[in-house]
């Protein structure tokens, strides 16, 4: 029986012995009543954690989540934070880490995607998120604008597979003309 088994039958078993039901510890007896299964069913649960099917053991642990008032996650060893509220809030809190992470990476990227173009002679913007590409899809072939510094040639729209090929051959020749001018400052030409 691995760890997470283990964990999740004594988990199962101490809920149960220190629910009170009738100013009495709730007996296998009884949860199993409350649950819809046998005695030995629950004497199982509490040897060998729920079953393996994947459907019946998340029934299972949602049935006995409500009534031992925790979250089926930690019944099932997912996570040792038994409150709902917690749970939920460190749920909650863990997701806008993770898209403050996110949308910061996303700015960064579009950041480095600015400086290259600069250097080209090109200014960049992502107008993915704005409403003048929500509302007009049709015009453009993608979220990424370019448009030359003096504006005489008309914004160029590109997808995001078209730009990481762009970005791809233009960092080559970037680093390919940073090498260049390297070589000529080492040989004493620039």
């Amino acid at each position: 029986m691995t760890q997470n088994k283990k964990l999740e039958a004594q988990r199962i078993k101490d809920l149960r012995v220190k629910t009170i039901r009738g100013g009495k510890k709730l007996t296998q007896a009884q949860l199993a009543e409350e649950i819809g299964v046998s005695d030995e069913q629950i004497k199982r649960y509490e040897k060998n954690g729920l079953p393996e099917s994947p459907g019946v053991r998340n029934t299972k642990a949602e049935q006995l989540a409500k009534i031992f008032g925790v979250v089926p996650e930690y019944i099932k060893g997912e996570t040792d934070i038994s409150d709902p509220l917690l749970y939920y809030s460190q749920l909650e809190q863990d997701r806008d880490e993770a898209m403050s992470a996110y949308y910061a990476e996303e700015k960064a990227q579009i950041a480095r995607y600015k400086n290259l173009f600069e250097l080209c002679g090109f200014t960049y913007e992502y107008i993915g998120n704005t409403a003048e590409y929500d509302f007009a899809k049709h015009q453009y072939d993608g979220p990424h604008k370019l448009r030359d510094k003096n504006k005489a040639l008309r914004p160029l729209y590109l997808t995001d597979e078209e730009l990481s090929d762009l970005i791809t051959k233009l960092e080559e020749h970037t680093l390919f003309e940073c090498f260049c001018i390297s070589r000529r400052r080492r040989n004493g030409n620039g």
